[in-house]
């Protein structure tokens, strides 16, 4: 009756050099029970001879039915030297029970085991689909150079259920490459809404390459989830080379639930050149609902990887927050150097939300890893908050100051290049970015606490950028692409930029910073750094607490800026300063940087003091106010300075009072009437040469009012006020 073991002591079927045979069929009782024997249910050998066989509609490994294990001891299937072997089918009738074995239910082995596929069956699980009859190890195995092999497919009933087994669902091992996994439901029932764990990972890959797990369309699909430990594990250096596009990790088949792996979505560990996710529409995977981090790329070996098209956190939608383990990041980085999150095209984005932090990069050696064009702390659109708990961004520790990780490159000066880092820090007041034990990190082009529109706030509840005992960073720079919008932070003692404890040569130009609930640049926290003047700027800290300069008095015409005022600082080199104008300064009088205006020098020689005049290509907005930055030839930039109110040119008016002589007259009304200079010139065409009038002009008693007679000449003389 077929539930009592009667071992044929050398296995139950071999088919050794011979091709194009049956065994089983699709009808109903075309099928044989090849269960109970000593060593393999089935074994096929002898390639090239041995080719085209089919094994369609059996129970191997179990009872007639599938209720119950009737072991064989060694493989249920094993294919060690053949080609174009079919295991089961995409019709009903085809679908093998391999269940209950002692070691795999489908082993392909050796390199002339080739194009061989196995579809359509339950493979660690009861006859019904919804229960686990495990085998002892794993549910399919490629070993020793098996290629060009498909476990599943991309049309309707190829993909197999492998759940339940006492290993890992999948195993590529030792050589094997060029294999496809597709379409099959890893680690669940036969619904895909239930776990039927693999008692370690959904699917193994060490030594193996060029694999590809999942596709770009809807049918190559697999789901991974519910298995005890990992969902998908590379684990060596001869795991490279392999892309996983298209899948569900972590979420059930509708792709809105969760049914986690235990561990990780995706564990890369000493595993270089690999892809998670792609570029091209359909690649990206939804890693979300795993009990550890969705994605882990750990130790050096793990290098050149890419990170591309996933929604990592979030539902299949994008609009729904399912997360990753609640004390775990979406994307953890160890000690691994050279990988790519993100890319420049929309496609390329990855959406990491939801999570505990979005990226967390630690250790010695991580390092020239670039993020860039991702959507971290929002929804698939940009536009709607699905938070990271605490970070959007860390990269290294202060607390571990003996691991530095060096020249990492979030965002960048090219179009496409932005993140958008937004709603985080709602547990204990966490930042949008944090780096600290670093050295040449780079935030260029980021769209830091503002929608993906670059305008709408969206504020991280902690600082936006927090610098911690950073060297040689760079905040935003020359080039327009370049500059980050950091803007609403939410809380009122936090800042845009806040550099913390010491670290110099780290550069902030170019940006728009502003709307933060307490300073635009700060290196004291909750207070504001005064300059220490008398002193030539003989502090400490980070950035060496460079002073800020003062600015006396601005005015714009709407189309270009004057500012004038001074700096003391050290003296012997020029700096650069910067100046930013905004609608209104924050509660302590300093400014912030919405709108850049434009960049001037002041070099001070053998004293540490000296005044500047600055004219910019850009006018600041009537009613707003303006401030400025100054930066060292060592690259340390100050905070904000102090905001002045924009004052606007006065006109020059010329009444002619006889023959011999005119009256000109201007009139300034915001107290800034010695910082103009009447200057003439005897023509307009280029270059045209401006010549300070020595006249005196005479002041009206209430300051406001200057006017200057003088002779006529016969020669035609043009007049301006030039700001000084």
């Amino acid at each position: 009756n077929g539930t009592l073991s009667m071992p044929n002591l050398s296995g139950g079927i071999h088919i050794g050099a011979s091709s194009d045979n049956l065994i089983g069929g699709t009808n109903l009782f075309a099928g044989n029970v090849i269960s109970g024997n000593t060593n393999d249910g089935i074994w096929i050998d002898g390639s090239p001879a041995s080719a085209r066989n089919v094994i369609a509609g059996n129970w191997i490994g179990t009872t007639w039915g599938g209720t119950a294990v009737l072991w064989n001891s060694k493989q249920g299937i094993r294919i060690s030297a053949a080609q174009f072997t079919v295991v089961g089918g995409a019709v009903p009738g085809a679908r093998n029970i391999i269940s209950g074995n002692v070691e795999s239910g489908v082993a392909i082995e050796g390199i002339t085991s080739t194009n061989n596929r196995v579809m359509g069956n339950y493979v660690g699980l009861n006859g019904a689909g919804t229960g686990a009859i495990a085998n002892g190890q794993y549910g399919v195995r490629f070993v020793m150079g098996a290629k060009f092999n498909t476990v599943g497919g991309t049309n309707i009933g190829e993909g197999n259920v492998i759940s339940g087994n006492l290993k890992s669902g999948v195993d590529m091992n030792t050589g094997s490459r060029d294999n496809t996994i597709q379409g099959n439901l890893i680690g669940t029932s036969r619904f895909g809404t239930n776990a039927v764990p693999n008692a370690e990972l959904g699917v193994a890959m060490s030594g193996t390459t060029n694999n590809l797990v999942g596709g770009t369309v809807a049918g190559a699909r697999n789901i991974i989830s519910g298995n005890a430990n990992d969902g998908v594990a590379l684990v060596d250096s001869g795991a490279r080379s392999n892309r996983i596009e298209g899948n569900f990790i972590g979420v059930d088949i509708s792709g809105t639930n969760k049914l986690g792996n235990g561990k990780a979505g995706i564990w890369v560990t000493n595993s270089p050149f690999n892809s998670i996710g792609s570029a091209v529409p359909g690649g990206g995977n939804v890693i979300s609902g795993n009990g550890a981090h969705g994605i882990s790329l750990h130790s050096a070996g793990a290098a050149s990887n890419l990170v591309a098209g996933n929604l990592i956190g979030t539902d299949s939608t994008g609009t729904k927050g399912l997360g990753n383990g609640g004390l775990y990041y979406g994307i953890a980085m160890e000690r691994t150097p050279g990988n790519i999150i993100g890319g420049l095209i929309p496609t390329a984005r990855n959406v990491i939300s939801s999570n505990n932090t979005g990226i967390y990069m630690a250790g010695t050696g991580a390092s020239n890893n670039v993020i860039l064009g991702n959507y971290i702390g929002s929804d698939i659109t940009g536009m709607n908050p699905i938070s990271n708990q605490k970070d959007g961004i860390v990269i290294g520790n202060s607390s571990m100051p003996t691991e530095i990780l060096r020249n990492n490159v979030i965002g960048g000066s090219v179009a496409g290049a932005a993140n958008v880092i937004v709603s985080h820090g709602s547990s204990a007041f966490r930042s949008g970015i944090y780096a600290g034990s670093t050295v040449g990190t780079v935030i260029q082009g980021n769209l830091i606490g503002v929608k993906a529109d670059g305008v709408s706030p969206l504020g991280n509840v902690g600082h936006n950028v927090e610098l911690d005992m950073v060297t040689g960073t760079v905040v935003g720079g020359t080039n327009p692409l370049a500059w980050n919008v950091i803007a609403h932070a939410v809380d009122g003692l936090r800042s845009g930029i806040r550099l913390r404890t010491s670290g110099t040569g780290n550069v902030i130009l170019g940006n728009s910073i502003y709307s933060n609930g307490f300073m635009g640049i700060t290196f004291s926290g909750t207070l504001v750094t005064p300059n220490d003047v008398g002193l030539c700027d003989a502090d400490t800290g980070p950035n060496n607490k460079l002073n800020y300069p003062v600015i006396q008095s601005a005015v714009s015409d709407g189309i270009t800026t004057a500012a004038r005022g001074y700096l003391d600082s050290a003296a012997g080199q020029t700096y650069t300063l910067q100046f930013y104008a905004s609608p209104r300064a924050n509660p302590t009088g300093y400014g912030e940087g919405k709108l850049f205006l434009g960049t001037g020098t002041v070099t001070l020689g053998g004293v540490c003091s000296n005044s500047f005049v600055a004219t910019m290509p850009a006018g600041a907005p009537a009613g707003w106010v303006v401030s400025a930055t100054a930066t060292d030839s060592a690259n340390n930039t100050s905070e904000f300075s102090l905001a002045v109110s924009v004052g606007t040119p006065p006109s020059v008016f010329i009444q002619p009072d006889l023959a011999d002589s005119s009256t000109l007259s201007w009139l300034v009304t915001n107290g800034l009437g010695s910082a103009w200079q009447l200057v003439e010139s005897a023509e307009l065409s280029p270059p045209v040469v401006w010549i300070p009038v020595t006249n005196t002009p005479t002041v009206a008693s209430n300051g406001t009012w200057f006017t200057l007679n003088l002779s006529s000449t016969n020669s035609t003389r043009f007049f301006r006020l030039r700001f000084q």
